[in-house]
């Protein structure tokens, strides 16, 4: 187990990887379209698109369930992290439809995102839900948003080993 590093940003970087080692989805999504918001940059949101920035992805953390204590000696974080895509084309068959089948297969793999996420403290990961809209605005095309709860659990003593 890191200490240096939160266990979010763990999860955060573990989901990520999961959707781009070898995975269908990261064929569909150009690397510059992948909105890391945990990397780098201050400002992840483009003013302006142009075709090759879309499809884009990302991963946005969106709250949770907190319960201390679980037990007499450990908590649990039960942390919800949003997928969104963005198609950029109106046409379903074109972007939206092949690149929400490549989520769908990723997350289809429980077993796999645990061992994707490869990290003690993860002991449940639920896919939820989605939802889907059409923009026909400034950027149109088609836009989902897929629900990933991961749960997370400590023991008091393992909490206190975190130096961030």
């Amino acid at each position: 187990m890191r200490t240096d590093i939160d266990p979010f940003t763990q999860v955060l970087a573990g989901l990520w990887d999961m959707f781009m080692d070898k995975s269908p989805v990261a064929d569909i999504v150009k690397p510059g379209n992948r909105i890391h918001l945990a990397g780098g940059a201050k400002k992840t949101d483009k003013d302006r698109h142009s075709t090759r920035d879309l499809p884009e992805m990302r991963i946005d953390p969106s709250g949770g369930v907190l319960k201390i204590p679980m037990s007499s000696s450990s908590f649990s974080v039960e942390q919800a992290f949003n997928v969104r895509i963005s198609s950029g084309d109106l046409r379903t068959n074109r972007v939206f439809f092949p690149l929400k089948w490549a989520i769908i297969r990723v997350l289809c793999k429980k077993e796999g995102i645990m061992k994707a996420l490869g990290l003690n403290f993860v002991k449940n990961v639920l896919v939820a839900d989605y939802s889907e809209s059409v923009n026909t605005e400034k950027v149109p095309g088609w836009t989902a948003v897929f629900t990933i709860t991961v749960q997370l659990v400590f023991s008091r003593e393992e909490a206190a080993y975190y130096h961030v």
